[in-house]
């Protein structure tokens, strides 16, 4: 038995048309990072409230170190919460912001205990000597590492961390993201963390569950998001920016537009998406693909590419220190480890529309 287990889980807020949450089914074990990965609205934060006992599911379980939650108030979870804002009690210092919660629960036996366990986790998130500083005193990076001390001290057996970084700048994010990991780490932590930032994903988690429309459309490790997504969907959330129309042979053997390839594939033959990831592409006189070139942008370490071939646009992201002119030929060559093949997936609006076909013509 997983340490965390989540069965068929459904939540439908009143008046909506579908559910928030769709047969979602996660086990994750102890000391183990997922992140929760996808679009905003995609039902993510919904998921972590449910299983903080915030909102209720209309069906489905959830277990924790064996047992079931379900029944539990919020407050009797062995659960932690960190939210998108710090929420400091601003008339209080740094470790009485941190000590709150067990002093209130009378977690410690004497002052000293108090103490001692208060300056380990300043000393964990890297706040020593700031423990008399006002929280009115602190900076946005100060407040999470706050807010984060604050959730590990009462010692949850799962800690949830609901998008605690996206308010702060880019290069605070990189660094937080690091300390969340190491500290989560450190302590042998079991960790949901919800982003909607997919770097931030593949450098925080030990697996990634991507949702969209309420569903976990693929849950994995985060190399294989780079190798093998599940859906068109997953490969475009992360980056594969070339999707074209082939055909697939039973022995293969894949064309299309762009051109013929061979590659080690499992699925059916016939129509299906070829995916590339931009840079797979390298830049050779002799390639075997050539196009002209429509957009050029340099950014330093890479040039990025719009170029046309045969009809298809493809995004391609070089390290030639040459930039191409729009209307230029470019020769190409291809990575196989950068391509891979998913099923096409209709529009959701092609979905509904089929769905609502579907119904009428049972009514007849």
């Amino acid at each position: 038995m997983s340490f965390l287990e989540i069965k068929g889980l459904f939540k439908t807020y009143r008046g909506a048309e579908k559910p928030t949450l769709q047969d979602i089914n996660i086990t994750l074990e102890e000391g183990e990072i997922l992140v929760l990965l996808g679009p905003s609205g995609c039902g993510k934060t919904t998921l972590l409230k449910t299983i903080a006992g915030l909102e209720e599911q209309d069906s489905g379980e959830i277990l924790v170190d064996g047992g079931s939650i379900d029944r539990l108030p919020t407050e009797k979870r062995p659960i932690s919460m960190v939210f998108q804002k710090a929420h400091m009690f601003k008339n209080m210092t740094v470790a009485k912001n941190i000590n709150f919660a067990p002093r209130v629960r009378g977690m410690f036996s004497n002052r000293e205990e108090m103490d001692s366990e208060t300056q380990k986790y300043i000393d964990l998130v890297k706040l020593t000597g700031l423990e008399d500083r006002m929280a009115t005193q602190l900076s946005g990076g100060q407040e999470q590492r706050v807010s984060l001390a604050r959730a590990l001290i009462v010692k949850p057996k799962l800690l949830l961390l609901d998008e605690p970084l996206s308010a702060l700048d880019a290069g605070l994010r990189i660094e937080m993201r690091t300390a969340v990991r190491d500290i989560c780490k450190q302590l042998g932590q079991t960790v949901i963390f919800v982003t909607h930032d997919q770097e931030e994903a593949m450098a925080i988690g030990d697996r990634i569950a991507v949702m969209f429309n309420g569903k976990i459309e693929q849950c994995a490790t985060p190399e294989v998001f780079f190798s093998r997504p599940a859906s068109k969907k997953v490969a475009e959330f992360f980056g594969w920016k070339n999707t074209i129309p082939c055909n697939v042979d039973g022995e293969n053997n894949i064309s299309s537009a762009i051109g013929n390839f061979k590659m080690d594939t499992s699925v059916e033959p016939g129509e299906r998406l070829l995916i590339i990831r931009p840079e797979a592409f390298s830049e050779d006189e002799n390639g075997n693909i050539r196009g002209a070139v429509k957009h050029a942008s340099y950014l330093g370490v890479r040039v990025e590419y719009v170029i046309d071939v045969n009809g298809i646009e493809l995004n391609i992201s070089s390290n030639s220190r040459e930039v191409k002119r729009i209307g230029e030929t470019i020769s190409l060559n291809v990575d196989p480890e950068g391509m891979w093949i998913v099923d096409d997936e209709p529009e959701e609006e092609e979905k509904v529309q089929s769905v609502k076909k579907g119904f009428f013509s049972r009514r007849k």
